[in-house]
């Protein structure tokens, strides 16, 4: 088996319904110059059977099982901690994704024509459509203060999910633990911590599936909003890295603005727990929630709203069909309104 050795992690806590597509994925690799660890998170389905079948049919193999259960994000710092020790690249791979099968050697060739490379991420598939953004076609390598400034500006998003990326492994291998474990978004976090000390490369291929559940993490994710919560945190921690000191000011000042309308537009339908969440991290960033300061963002809103007429004309006519108890919620009125569904005059 010629190439650089990659080794591959999967965490898994009863994966037993896809785990035969991903576990297939892997051994069906162009690039067969693999390590594949499985980290069954002390399972109560058909994982552990199903991984110690493999193990027993290809010796590139094994299979390690905690006697307890792991929080998730442990688990996956378990299974990064076992990297193959001369393992050139490295990745995981979710239990319930798989990998297209030329996507390691994609990701290996990029990785080795550019040796200042870190990470590599690409495109991934969800069945519907094709998910991330790519850094401008055809420029492979990127210099990591370019592709972070322009993630940390949220002009794209190349960072994927841990399934879509491949670190090199001496990176890995000096972090321990890798993820950041009190964080919903250390697959995001990590690209930032390891683009201090190396360059990005973008494979312009969809290199895995990614599936998407109902009632998924990334619904209640997009629920409450942390991906906004986070971009701004990631912007303090990792921002000085990659601006300058007056530059940084007045990007936080711009993050913050911006930060504020998402809680203007989204706050005035949303539970206590969203509120709970953009609470703490605006403490935690040593800022505040200021009152002033979402009043006067949620009047920028309504006057950006207003200004459309139709959205106007919906709304007023919720209003009315609420007032006169034609409908459940005013909520749901506007929605529907804004949809442009009609109801009864």
């Amino acid at each position: 088996m010629s190439g650089p050795l990659v080794s591959i992690v999967t965490p898994v806590y009863n994966g037993g319904a896809f785990f035969r597509e991903c576990v297939d994925s892997v051994l069906g690799q162009t690039h067969r110059n693999l390590r594949y660890v499985i980290v069954n998170n002390a399972s109560e389905d058909d994982t552990l059977q199903i991984a110690e079948e493999y193990a027993a049919r290809d010796p590139r193999v094994s299979v390690v099982t905690n006697d307890t259960l792991l929080p998730p994000v442990q688990n996956h710092n378990k299974a990064m901690s076992l990297v193959t020790p001369d393992a050139a690249y490295c990745k995981s791979l979710m239990a319930d994704d798989w990998l297209y099968p030329d996507a390691v050697e994609r990701m290996v060739a990029v990785a080795a024509a550019h040796p200042s490379v870190g990470v590599v991420c690409g495109f991934g598939f969800n069945g519907r459509r094709v998910l991330y953004e790519g850094w401008p076609y055809p420029a492979e390598c990127v210099p990591a203060r370019d592709i972070c400034r322009a993630t940390l500006r949220r002009a794209l998003y190349v960072f994927g999910s841990s399934t879509t990326q491949l670190f090199r492994a001496d990176l890995v291998r000096k972090r321990t633990p890798l993820l950041v474990e009190d964080t919903l978004h250390e697959d995001m976090e990590v690209c930032f911590d390891l683009l201090r000390e190396s360059d990005f490369a973008f494979v312009h291929q969809v290199v895995a599936f990614v599936r998407e559940h109902e009632g998924s993490l990334s619904a209640e994710i997009d629920a409450l909003g942390t991906v906004e919560a986070a971009n701004l945190a990631f912007l303090k921690k990792y921002g000085p890295a990659f601006f300058d000191a007056d530059e940084l000011a007045a990007e936080w000042e711009r993050a913050l603005g911006n930060y504020y309308a998402y809680l203007a537009r989204k706050g005035w339908k949303a539970e206590a727990e969203f509120w709970d969440v953009h609470r703490r991290n605006l403490e935690a960033l040593g800022a505040p929630l200021s009152m002033t300061r979402l009043v006067g963002a949620s009047a920028l809103e309504l006057a950006r709203w207003t200004t459309n007429s139709d959205r106007w004309i919906h709304t007023l006519r919720a209003v009315r069909h609420r007032l006169a108890g034609r409908s459940k919620t005013l909520r749901e009125d506007v929605a529907a309104g804004l949809r442009g569904t009609k109801r009864p005059r």
